[in-house]
This record gives C-alpha cells, sequence and structure tokens, in this order.
C-alpha cells in the first residue's frame, strides 16, 4: 500500500530537482537561428491516387507555375518544390494572408487538381507554412 505513495514521492522529488537545475542553466540567445520573415514553401505532386496527400510513390512535378495576388510567379524545381522566402513582406506588423494560385495552363493537358486551388495561407507575423498542390497526371 506504501509503494504507490512512495514512487509518486520519489517521482515529485526528481522532477523538482531537475526544475531547479534547468532553471540555475543561463539560456543562450539563438536569435539567428529563429526567422522574422513569414516563409512560405510546399510541392507540386502527382497525386495518383488522387486522395490530396502525397505518399511515398508519388513524385514532384517539375516547371508547374505558381502565382501570387501580388504578381509574384514561381516554377516548380526538377522535385517540384517551390519557397516563397518573406511571402507577406516584412511591412506587415501582425499577420496577413496571402492567396497562392497554380496555373493550370502549366498542367499537362488532361490533368486534375486533387487539392484545392486557390488556396489562402494566414501568416502570424512569422513562421514557416506549407501548402501542397495534389494533380492527377493523365
Amino acid at each position: 500500500m506504501n509503494a504507490p505513495v512512495t514512487l509518486f514521492k520519489n517521482t515529485l522529488i526528481a522532477l523538482m530537482l531537475l526544475f531547479a537545475y534547468f532553471s540555475s542553466l543561463h539560456a543562450t540567445p539563438i536569435s539567428h537561428l529563429i526567422s522574422t520573415q513569414s516563409n512560405l514553401v510546399g510541392k507540386v505532386f502527382n497525386d495518383k491516387d488522387g486522395d490530396g496527400y502525397q505518399d511515398v510513390n508519388e513524385e514532384g512535378i517539375i516547371g508547374i507555375r505558381l502565382a501570387t495576388m501580388t504578381g509574384l510567379i514561381i516554377v516548380t524545381d526538377s522535385n517540384g518544390r517551390y519557397s516563397v522566402p518573406d511571402a507577406i513582406g516584412e511591412t506587415q506588423s501582425w499577420g496577413s494572408n496571402l492567396i497562392l494560385k497554380l496555373d493550370r495552363a502549366s498542367l499537362p493537358q488532361g490533368a486534375a487538381l486533387t487539392t484545392e486551388n486557390p488556396r489562402i495561407i494566414r501568416f502570424a507575423n512569422t513562421g514557416l507554412s506549407k501548402v501542397n498542390f495534389g494533380v492527377q497526371l493523365p
């Protein structure tokens, strides 16, 4: 009967000691590792099963155009990936929406989208957002 109480007390003491140890450490600033921008990454992939999610055997599609409402044109790389550093600009003080649209004219004839198009991405001040586009190739 006493074993659970003793185990609880010992666990509590161990947690208190760990907390005291970590509280005594001085944090080293790592501001150079933290981005002050809102960045966007993603991929346009061949959605073979049409479920809107990239599976292991579903590769990226090269040369697909994406566009923002501000006129920025992005083209996917050899792996179907794209990135938009500082997607909303540093002029925004507390968040913004970005509309990203896949240009259907850049798809092969007969291809069909399996994800929403366009996509609305909500950014906070900083951070990284990921938006993929699924396409079923003929």
